[in-house]
């Protein structure tokens, strides 16, 4: 595939880019001292924070085509990059013992400007490569729900690196086809695996693809590798559970994951002492109840604990059982929950829940032992298999729920990250909270619900050009 190609070129213009918004930086600051010489002088001492700005570009998903398809996707990243990037290059100026006078002006020069130029190149990148030119051609082999819907989202989106080949351009090929080679033809092969070997012609083009060294995925690896979450309909599979998650268990990385998590709650402990009697206090005054809420919750193994919040909603809220979320304002929240619940400073006190070792930093949200809904669905509970965290890679991609199709959707993400958990995905998670914090959940919910389309029958797919 030639996504590992459009990456390097990526990052190439990204230190073009960084260079270039140096100089500018010097000469802005500068004028009078600007030369080749002053330039390079600064080159040498500034070129730490290039590999900075490349890792957190990385991290945060800037080289990731998923998730920079649209303008407001790569303002939000590229802000975040911005932020991080910045906050890291001080702290290491700081420590090393070599802070000279005022670099922070020209980094923060530096940083902006290439914040600004490295928008303007992924927007003019992401459209350059969704032309056909540019395009994988992705032949689908099978005929279901998912293979369906992906047709569908490929052809929907405006930055779109993948062109569908209509299937029967291949179909019946033997070696030649119009004087081209299979690879001239297609540059991916997506298959149904279960339907794979039932038809002939299919494992002739597989056949061929293997020889012609065409990548060939399955469905829901694409799926999977399209959305980030895995498919519906799949996670109710003994198959599934056995190739993708069970054997996957990395003893040695949730180990150090514990004890990271541990070291990283007693500093947010300390780090935030002072604001907590602040919130306790406030929450007093209002009227009168206790500061503290708990409710029990199924934790690692359907191990049950008691999770901790800051109070929200009026004394005995919870007397009417589970309630799904709403668009409109819940009765039940007092004037201080609505304001803490805002920023997420509701959680806090979990901090002492992942001291106690029953919750991780990262990962799914533990469920509350009476949510029949969500303990109803397939496989809900391949969630536990690993502790549940602070924040998650469902929280991050969604809002909150507001039925039960939505719990279904959380859940395809949770299995996502349980199959994929790593170090490098936990970091991503833990820099993105902090943009979810400031986004509302309205907004969220919306854009949700747009891109929330029924997915095609498998009798009316009709792969096109």
């Amino acid at each position: 595939m030639r996504v590992s190609v459009y990456k390097v070129f990526l990052v190439l213009g990204d230190i073009a880019i960084f260079f270039f918004a140096l100089a500018a930086a010097l000469a802005i600051r500068r004028p009078a001292l600007f030369s080749p010489h002053y330039y390079l002088e600064h080159v040498v001492f500034f070129s730490f924070v290039l590999p900075v700005y490349l890792g957190v570009n990385g991290i945060l998903g800037l080289y990731d085509f998923r998730q920079i398809r649209d303008l407001p996707g790569i303002i939000g990243e590229s802000l975040l990059a911005f932020l991080y990037t910045f906050t890291a290059s001080v702290f290491i100026y700081y420590f090393s013992g070599t802070f000279f006078a005022s670099p922070k002006t020209y980094l923060f020069l530096t940083l902006l400007i290439t914040l600004i130029a490295g928008i303007y190149w992924r927007r003019l990148w992401m459209s350059i490569i969704a032309t056909p030119m540019f395009a994988t051609k992705t032949l689908f082999l099978g005929n279901n729900e998912i293979i369906g819907q992906l047709m569908d989202d490929l052809q929907s989106h405006r930055y779109n690196r993948f062109k569908v080949v209509k299937r029967e351009a291949v179909l019946g090929w033997g070696g030649v086809a119009g004087g081209k080679s299979l690879r001239d033809m297609a540059d991916l092969i997506v298959v149904d695996q279960e339907q794979i070997g039932t038809d002939p012609a299919n494992q002739q083009v597989l056949s061929a693809a293997v020889d012609n060294a065409v990548p060939v995925w399955t469905y829901t690896d694409f799926y999977e590798e399209l959305h980030k979450k895995v498919a519906p309909f799949t996670t109710n599979k003994n198959a599934w559970m056995l190739e993708h998650v069970l054997h996957r268990r990395n003893t040695f990385y949730i180990w150090i994951k514990n004890f990271n998590g541990f070291l990283l709650a007693g500093l947010g402990v300390i780090l935030l002492s002072p604001l907590l009697p602040l919130i306790a206090l406030a929450i007093k005054l209002e009227d009168g109840g206790p500061v503290f809420y708990s409710q029990p919750r199924v934790g690692y193994l359907k191990r049950t604990f008691r999770l901790w919040k800051f109070r929200t909603m009026k004394v005995g809220a919870d007397s009417a059982g589970y309630l799904w979320n709403t668009a409109q304002a819940d009765p039940r929240v007092t004037r201080v929950g609505k304001l803490l619940r805002k920023f997420r400073v509701d959680e806090l006190p979990q901090f002492w829940n992942v001291l106690t070792g029953e919750m991780a930093l990262v990962g799914p949200r533990p469920t509350w032992v009476g949510e029949k809904q969500a303990w109803d669905l397939p496989d809900y509970h391949m969630r536990t298999l690993v502790k549940p965290g602070l924040t998650g890679w469902a929280q991050i991609n969604s809002s909150a729920t507001d039925s039960e199709d939505d719990t279904f959707e959380k859940l395809c993400y949770d299995l996502y990250y349980i199959k994929n958990l790593s170090f490098a995905l936990d970091l991503s998670i833990l820099l993105k909270t902090v943009r979810r914090v400031f986004q509302s959940e309205q907004s969220l919910r919306r854009k949700r619900q747009a891109a929330r389309k029924p997915p095609s029958a498998p009798s009316e797919l009709q792969p096109v050009k």
